[in-house]
């Protein structure tokens, strides 16, 4: 214990999840707990899902600019964010599936609005999933993703992919 009577083995500041089961009853939490976040209130918004490669507990973030369309209730970006939470990670896409998938060479103009995010938002990728800040955007050492859903647009949401964690940078077309 310090003299200030904290425990100072409990973090300073603790992660609140979003699931699916909460976000399919209502995006009020998740906007709300954005909306804290862009006026400094509280840390970021962070879901909790499913990773069906690794089977294990996979989480992902927005960054700032996503933050902004949330809080705005953008229906393609509220719409990507449930089925993401709902349908986790599952690596390459074999077509007709739904949720987080990586993105294929022959994405070429998600991955070169992905490399763009990733220079625009290079500290909070470090901050974020804690990667090395010397990474190259296709170094290999991040995952480029996109969120897939029923969307003939060809407007995906794009991010990128370390570890067990993601950030989602921004939207991007094919």
């Amino acid at each position: 214990m310090s003299g200030n009577g904290k425990n100072e083995k409990t973090p300073r500041h603790s992660e609140f999840y979003h699931r699916h089961s909460q976000l399919e009853r209502g995006f009020e939490l998740l906007l709300r707990h954005t909306r804290q976040f862009l006026s400094g209130k509280r840390t970021i918004p962070v879901t909790k899902t499913w990773d069906h490669v690794a089977q294990t507990q996979f989480t992902f973030t927005p960054s700032t600019e996503m933050c902004y369309l949330l809080a705005k209730k953008d229906k393609k970006v509220l719409k990507s964010w449930l089925v993401a939470a709902k349908y986790g990670y599952r690596g390459l896409s074999r077509g007709g599936r739904n949720g987080i998938f990586r993105q294929a060479k022959r994405d070429r103009g998600l991955r070169a609005k992905t490399v763009l995010f990733v220079e625009e938002f290079r500290s909070e990728i470090i901050q974020d999933l804690l990667v090395d800040p010397d990474f190259e955007p296709e170094d290999g050492r991040l995952e480029f993703v996109k969120i897939v859903h029923h969307d003939r647009s060809g407007r995906r949401v794009v991010g990128v992919r370390y570890r067990e964690r993601a950030i989602l940078l921004g939207i991007a077309s094919y």
